[in-house]
């Protein structure tokens, strides 16, 4: 639905825009034409052309999370259906093909909104940047959403655009087309809400009213800087307090929900880290122009100044769920799917340059994003053209390999037995997993009935004819955590018949350390 939701809003705003809008009618087609050759080269490769060493895995939390990030089907349209995929095949990559091709689409909108606004050189620099960002890697080769909520950030901006237009027609589908997308936003992640509704909200009384929002408009233009960024400090830290305590009602009942936090408290200041998250994620030039954005956007009227505040209060709420920078990887993944609303801020800062200046800005641009970023954690400091690795990655490839190597193979392995935290007493259980299962998530099964029960015994009810029992000894059998003690070593006797050593980064919070390098192996028990 929601795939689907952002195409055929894409569709009715491009054909509107088109229709009148001759200014965007020649990039439109140049770039359409690229994005669709793009696009159509992607869905005849399909999902199985993806190596996996290509693929990443941002969800955090242990071994169990990684199981059902792999293997449960994607709710998205165009998506293949999972029974008529090759057996042990991982839908983790079905996911990441859709991402990756909303990420093109993506880049192609946004090459046309900066190219309307900025001119050639600056909108090649700038789109360069975005795609070099590990911002645009975690949206584009990740099993999350971002790559969702990046391409419907840039159609939330035609939406609003488009809703000050002359034509009443033109702003009447501006104002549908945000407000669908603040609706497809709210169900991506609840609290995109936060930026998709106020923007909604404007354009729909632009569109109803727009003598009304003229009239806030030339309030907000003459009001001094100081004010405009008071008043969105305020309303940001409120409405992020009003977010979180949602969360709250959603799950218990009113008397529990405390009062908001006070306006003018540290609370506050965390969406002032978001400059340093820009330096540590984008590119230097590119983080700049952001900032730059950020500055002009508070005078560009209603709608600058909500979207404006809507940013600074997501980054408040991400600061504070990744523990103010000190989990940089959290930040990482939280904040990749407002990349689409970094891009228009940086087209935005871009389009107040002076004319002269927007080549010089250009290389700079260009040149600052194939350097290391200033700020980057160095677990997370790689090139552009790197992909990333990490242990919860390199542990899901691993799994990825194994089922797609034995698909007609029962699977058992050892999983923390509860979602504490890694400084917890932990205990673990035996589950079972893999293609052969009926519904491809985690069983638990007795040692027993797994050291002497048959294949098909172990899984009745399998949609094929399991022939081989495999024990995996992978993420959490590496676990180095003091008194911990897994349980693997009696399934991991003699010569494996798949393994894997793995030494690369530790960047889940949520997960109990390894031992590095970290031996990842397959047994066959019978």
């Amino acid at each position: 639905m929601t795939g689907l939701l952002t195409l055929a809003t894409w569709v009715v705003l491009v054909v509107t825009l088109l229709a009148h809008r001759p200014a965007l009618r020649r990039p439109t087609a140049a770039v359409g034409l690229a994005v669709l050759v793009g696009v159509a080269a992607l869905v005849v490769a399909g999902p199985t052309a993806l190596p996996l060493d290509a693929l990443w895995m941002t969800r955090e939390g242990t071994e169990d999370y990684v199981h059902v990030a792999l293997q449960l089907p994607p709710a998205l349209p165009l998506a293949p259906d999972p029974s008529t995929l090759p057996p042990g095949f991982v839908t983790w990559r079905v996911v990441v093909w859709l991402n990756l091709v909303l990420c093109v689409v993506a880049l192609g909108a946004l090459t046309v909104t900066a190219r309307v606004g900025v001119g050639r050189a600056l909108t090649a620099a700038v789109v360069l940047a975005v795609a070099c960002s590990p911002w645009a890697r975690a949206a584009a080769l990740s099993e999350g959403p971002a790559g969702t909520a990046v391409l419907l950030s840039l159609v939330g901006f035609h939406g609003v655009v488009a809703s000050r237009d002359r034509n009443r027609s033109v702003r009447a589908v501006g104002a549908m087309v945000t407000a669908l997308v603040a609706s497809t936003l709210a169900q991506v992640r609840f609290e995109f809400a936060g930026l998709g509704v106020p923007l909604a909200a404007v354009a729909i009384a632009s569109a109803v009213d727009p003598g009304m929002v003229d009239r806030v408009d030339a309030w907000v233009a003459r009001q001094r800087w100081a004010v405009l960024a008071l008043a969105a400090w305020c309303a940001q830290t409120v409405a992020v307090a009003g977010i979180e305590h949602a969360y709250v009602w959603l799950d218990a009942p009113p008397a529990s929900v405390g009062q908001l936090p006070p306006v003018l408290s540290w609370d506050g200041l965390q969406g002032l880290r978001l400059p340093l998250d820009l330096l540590a994620f984008l590119p230097l030039g590119l983080a700049v122009l952001v900032l730059a954005g950020l500055a002009r956007g508070l005078r560009q009227g209603a709608a600058g100044w909500v979207g404006v505040t809507a940013v600074v209060g997501l980054a408040h709420v991400i600061a504070d769920v990744s523990h103010l920078g000190a989990a940089p990887f959290e930040t990482l993944r939280y904040l990749a799917p407002l990349l689409g609303a970094f891009a228009v801020l940086a087209v935005v800062g871009a389009a107040g340059l002076p004319t002269r200046a927007r080549r010089a800005v250009a290389l700079g641009v260009a040149v600052t994003a194939l350097l290391p970023r200033l700020g980057a954690p160095a677990e997370l400091a790689v090139p552009p053209w790197q992909p990333p690795n990490d242990t919860q990655t390199a542990g899901a490839r691993f799994l990825a390999e194994v089922e797609a190597r034995f698909p007609t193979c029962v699977m058992a392995t050892r999983v923390v037995a509860h979602g504490g935290h890694w400084t917890d007493a932990l205990t673990f259980r035996t589950v079972l997993f893999g293609p052969a299962m009926p519904v491809p998530v985690l069983r638990p099964v007795d040692d027993g009935l797994l050291a002497t029960a048959s294949p098909a015994a172990l899984v009745p009810d399998s949609p094929v004819t399991p022939d081989c029992v495999l024990f995996v000894a992978t993420l959490d059998c590496a676990i180095s955590a003091e008194g911990a003690d897994p349980g693997c070593a009696r399934w991991t006797t003699g010569t494996p018949v798949l393994e894997r050593t793995v030494d690369v980064p530790e960047l889940n919070t949520h997960h109990p350390r390894h031992v590095r390098p970290m031996t990842l192996g397959a047994w066959r028990l019978r």
